[in-house]
């Protein structure tokens, strides 16, 4: 699931859902990665943070494993985008 990072910060959401089904991955954004409706805005910037949370269905271990995702937004946008 891609989320704001601020998701995780709720207590009532980590008592019904984190300590219940921990996420297996949390990858963290390094760059702040501006979301326009429908088009790509090259200009476009934001003080908002993102990550990518992954829950893996046949995974046995309850620890939740945190990555970094490097700086690639410049190198990933393409114009059709």
């Amino acid at each position: 699931m891609l989320s704001r990072t601020v998701f995780v910060e709720s207590v009532g959401r980590y008592e019904r859902m984190f300590v219940p089904h921990p996420p297996s991955k949390v990858a963290q954004f390094v760059e702040r990665v501006p979301m326009v409706q429908g088009r790509l805005d090259r200009k476009a910037s934001t003080a908002t943070g993102y990550a990518w949370l992954v829950w893996e269905k046949d995974t046995t271990s309850t620890a939740t494993q945190f990555c970094w995702i490097p700086p690639c937004r410049k190198r990933l946008e393409q114009d059709a985008d």
